[in-house]
């Protein structure tokens, strides 16, 4: 937010539930997040059905396969940078991590905590690539020895994603907000459309 400008509703709402510099904070995050759900639902409406992949392999495989490849790479990079660590004065980070020291409820602190933790269990594979193959080329990993104990999978991305909405679900519940990142209907819409359009125009609906 510029200096002169007024804040948005649930900007606002941020403000109020978490003050003035900490519901800024706070927002920032949230706008991430929208985001990334975004990304994810996009991913997800695409290519998670076995009848959208059929279709897409048949009409451009080359482009489509390269479209999902950067799909998850961004996924990847945008839920490791999420979740990292918050950093230190000189470099903090817009994170997940910073929301225990901005709770002050021990109870829904703690439920917090235990969704982050079950993050800092699962996020490995997830930070390991985006550190090795996309953010990064590691020169081992590339020429040598991939040297990865495990893959990300599309149900890392999936966990980690659920996990962070049960963190805002707790912190809005203390305050008696819902607010759902899930309801997309009009970008499910536009992406269901533009798969019959696909059909229609191949003769392959």
């Amino acid at each position: 937010m510029w200096p002169n400008d007024k804040p948005t509703m649930i900007e606002q709402l941020h403000i109020d539930i978490f003050g003035e510099i900490d519901g800024q904070i706070f927002h920032e995050l949230y706008i991430r997040v929208h985001w990334l759900h975004t990304k994810w639902t996009q991913y997800s409406t695409l290519f998670r059905s076995k009848e959208g992949t059929r279709l897409f392999k048949s009409i451009a495989p080359q482009f489509f396969h390269t479209l999902i490849t950067v799909l998850l790479d961004d996924l990847i990079l945008h839920v490791a940078r999420i979740t990292d660590p918050p950093g230190k004065r000189a470099q903090e980070n817009v994170t997940v991590q910073m929301l225990p020291n901005m709770i002050s409820d021990d109870h829904t602190k703690q439920l917090v905590q235990t969704e982050l933790n079950h993050i800092k269990q699962r996020i490995g594979p997830i930070r390991e690539w985006r550190n090795k193959v996309v953010a990064h080329v590691d020169l081992t990993t590339a020429l040598i020895d991939p040297g990865l104990d495990d893959l990300p999978t599309v149900e890392d991305i999936e966990f980690i994603i659920e996990r962070i909405d049960r963190i805002f679900n707790h912190l809005y519940r203390e305050h008696d907000y819902q607010i759902s990142f899930d309801a997309m209907p009009s970008l499910v819409g536009e992406i269901k459309q533009f798969i019959r359009h696909l059909r229609q125009g191949t003769g392959k609906g």
